[in-house]
C-alpha cells in the first residue's frame, strides 16, 4: 500500500511541476511579438522603431515609452479600450502585454 501512495504523489509532484514549468514562459511578456504587433498596426500613426519610417502624427514608440506620466497600468488600459483618434484593435491581454514589454525595452537608461 505504501508503493501505491508513493507513486501516486510522485506522479502528482510531476504533474505539478509540469504545470508550473508550462506556465513561465507562455505567461512571459515577448518584446519582439510586441515590436511585429506594433509594426504591423501601429506605423500609420506611430513611429514605432527608432529611426524607421513611419507617421509622425501621434508620439513615438519612444516617446511613450519615456514620458516620466505614462504608467504600464494607464497604457494597459488605454492598448484595452482606446479613445479616438486611436483606432480600437481588440488586442487580446497577450497582445498588450507584449506591446508594452516592446515599449520597456525603448526605455533610455
Amino acid at each position: 500500500m505504501p508503493k501505491r501512495a508513493d507513486r501516486f504523489l510522485c506522479g502528482v509532484a510531476a504533474a505539478m511541476l509540469g504545470v508550473l514549468l508550462s506556465a513561465g514562459p507562455a505567461a512571459a511578456q515577448d518584446a519582439a511579438a510586441g515590436r511585429a504587433l506594433a509594426q504591423q498596426w501601429c506605423t500609420s500613426c506611430h513611429i514605432v522603431v527608432p529611426g524607421a519610417d513611419g507617421s509622425d502624427a501621434a508620439p513615438t514608440f519612444a516617446a511613450i515609452a519615456n514620458d516620466p506620466n505614462v504608467t504600464e497600468r494607464g497604457l494597459r488600459a488605454w492598448l484595452a479600450d482606446p479613445h479616438p483618434p486611436m483606432p480600437n484593435l481588440n488586442l487580446s491581454r497577450t497582445e498588450i502585454d507584449n506591446i508594452i514589454a516592446y515599449l520597456k525595452t525603448l526605455r533610455d537608461g
